[in-house]
This record gives C-alpha cells, structure tokens and sequence, in this order.
C-alpha cells in the first residue's frame, strides 16, 4: 500500500541529514484455532459470583475484562480454562460476538 505525495517525499528524503532503511515482511498469520469460540457461563446467586468455562491462554486477562465489561469486582468471576491447542495470541481476550 502507498499513501501521500511522491515528489514532496523524495524531497523531504533528499533534505534529510540522515536516512534509516528499513525493510518490514509480514507474514499475515491469522490464528485459526479447532477449538469453538465458545463459551459455558454460570451465576451464583449465594455469593453473587460468575464462573466462565472456555478454551483460552489468558485467564487473567479474560478474568479482568470479564469483570469490566459486567461492573463487578474481578473476585467475582472466576475463569476456567481447560487443555487447549496453541492459540498465537488469539486465546488471551474477550471478543464480542453477534447472533
């Protein structure tokens, strides 16, 4: 992708008193695990806690989120995650999802 003004770059590079290369590769992995993205979610009434069965890498992470996005303090939800496949990166957050 290339983006702006040729010849005002060209000169902006030509005025430089010094010039850095770079060369960058992106590989565009895209993590495509077999597990579903799912989840088994559970209220407690006697102590007011939620637990939260799902396949993940960050507990912590999901368990802090979890707890932000439903206004409860992060003692409350307890999360559960089980064996799972690699995950590169993306076994670690909260994704919204629509029906």
């Amino acid at each position: 992708m290339q983006v702006g003004e040729r010849a005002a770059v060209d000169a902006a590079f030509a005025q430089a008193h010094h010039v850095t290369r770079l060369k960058v590769d992106c590989t565009r992995v895209t993590p495509s695990p077999m597990e579903p993205r799912a989840c088994l979610s559970s209220y407690d009434s006697a102590d007011e806690s939620y637990t939260i069965r799902v396949c993940l890498q960050g507990i912590g992470t999901m368990t802090t989120q979890v707890a932000a996005y439903m206004s409860v303090p992060a003692g409350k939800v307890k999360v559960i995650g089980r064996d799972v496949g690699g995950g590169f990166g993306q076994r670690s957050t909260v994704y919204p999802s629509t029906s």
